[in-house]
């Protein structure tokens, strides 16, 4: 997986983001559609989180992780939604588009807040 999908404008404008590779995998997958979700969690965690964020490969799972205030409620019980918003501005589309892109990955998506803070989006791809 490319670690330099950020451009060197988003990583001035964005601050900190660490990755992190624990293990590799092979995935044979649309890595487009990979890179796109990928990029909207990232950006999304830089954006509205709290830095550092941290993105963590494990084999065919990714997890991003910032250390802002976490998910609103209503996201890790219903997903994103698009155009709600949790009254911080935007219009709520780049989870929406995450959630889309795994579904056609046949990925898993899960929304967490950890119990030591922030917010964890987790994309794990399918090895078969």
């Amino acid at each position: 997986m490319p670690t330099n999908f950020l451009s060197e404008d988003q990583r001035r404008r964005f601050g900190r983001l660490t990755v992190s590779v624990i293990r590799d995998a092979v995935v044979e997958t649309d890595a487009r559609r990979v890179e796109r979700s990928v990029t909207n969690l990232v950006t999304n965690a830089l954006r509205h989180g709290a830095e550092p964020v941290v993105m963590e490969v494990d084999g065919p799972t990714v997890h991003v992780r910032d250390n802002g205030p976490g998910f609103p409620p209503d996201l890790l019980a219903h997903g994103p939604q698009r155009f709600r918003t949790s009254g911080k501005g935007g219009l709520g589309l780049g989870l929406t588009i995450v959630m889309g892109q795994a579904e056609v990955l046949r990925a898993q998506l899960t929304w967490t807040n950890p119990t030591e803070g922030g917010a964890q989006a987790t994309l794990h791809l399918p090895t078969t």
